[in-house]
């Protein structure tokens, strides 16, 4: 809901339409990397540990752009 709002305000007219499909393909290529990462992450020789990890890092890019968008939405 709240990148459809980013998107919309970001866009208009003919490019919402594509930055909306950009969103919803990346947004399931997510999905499938997640389904199909997930089980190797955990079969990793150290476990749960790398797992955690790598959502250490994913969390750790999402937050840098959050911010990001934050610096430049203001501008």
């Amino acid at each position: 809901m709240v990148i459809n709002k980013i998107l919309a305000r970001w866009f208009k007219r003919k490019e919402l339409a594509l930055a909306f499909a950009l969103n919803l393909a990346v947004a399931r290529l997510g999905t499938a990397a997640a389904l199909i990462l997930s089980p190797r992450l955990i079969e990793a020789p150290t476990g749960w540990t790398t797992a955690i990890w790598a959502a250490a890092l994913l969390m750790s890019v999402g937050l840098l752009a959050f911010v990001l968008y934050i610096v430049a939405d203001r501008r």
